[in-house]
């Protein structure tokens, strides 16, 4: 209540805490250019005390007084610059930190509000194509809880190899040639692996998790 209560000027765990969820997603992707930095999509239920109301402005508005703060302790500590930036897709308003350094390119954190979420992402053009993407249908008895393609994630190792590569070494203060053995190794481990899944199912007052585990190639013949 000192920190986040007081800059909305509401009491956490009575005014915000209720209208926050259960509903949230993660997506983490890979990137449709060259950029290594992986498109990321965080979407949270944020109901004003009804499920069809808005997002509360308040709520936005607090994370835009986070993300001032977050630019001008940037700006003081060296040459390259951040700026806060908004842009109008339709109705969705999107804003967005910009920088001329020091960040990943690709990595633009944005936010904004879409359908009664509150939406965080790693660019504003991720946050657009979710926000305009038409929802799909979920089935009616089992409920997706987590998707992890280690196909996918293959591919984004091979096609951005380089560029994570370079990212690594310069952590890790390493040579750029033991980043790329490393990279090498998981990519070993990765290809035997198709995909994991983990999916909730409900019926007749019990509850079932279920998780499976899909390899990319039989493992008998």
């Amino acid at each position: 209540n000192r920190g986040l209560g007081a800059a909305l000027g509401k009491n956490v765990v009575t005014e915000v805490l209720p209208h926050l969820g259960p509903d949230w997603g993660l997506c983490v992707s890979s990137p449709p250019d060259k950029n290594w930095f992986p498109s990321i999509v965080l979407a949270i239920r944020a109901r004003a005390g009804d499920p069809a109301a808005p997002v509360d402005r308040s709520l936005l508005e607090m994370i835009h007084s986070y993300a001032v703060v977050a630019a001008l302790s940037f700006n003081r500590q060296g040459k390259e610059r951040m700026t806060l930036k908004t842009i109008r897709h339709e109705k969705l308003e999107i804003r967005y930190l910009e920088t001329t350094g020091r960040l990943p390119r690709g990595f633009q954190p944005a936010y904004g509000a879409h359908g009664g979420y509150l939406i965080l992402a790693s660019s504003p053009e991720v946050l657009r194509r979710f926000a305009t993407t038409s929802p799909g249908t979920l089935p009616k008895k089992e409920i997706p809880l987590l998707r992890l393609s280690f196909k996918e994630w293959c591919r984004y190792l091979k096609d951005h190899r380089e560029g994570l590569a370079a990212m690594i070494a310069s952590q890790q203060h390493t040579e750029v040639k033991e980043a790329e053995v490393r990279l090498d190794g998981l990519l070993t481990v990765l290809q035997f692996l198709d995909r994991l899944e983990v999916s909730q199912r409900s019926e007749q007052g019990e509850v079932s998790f279920l998780m499976r585990l899909r390899p990319s190639a039989a493992l008998a013949r």
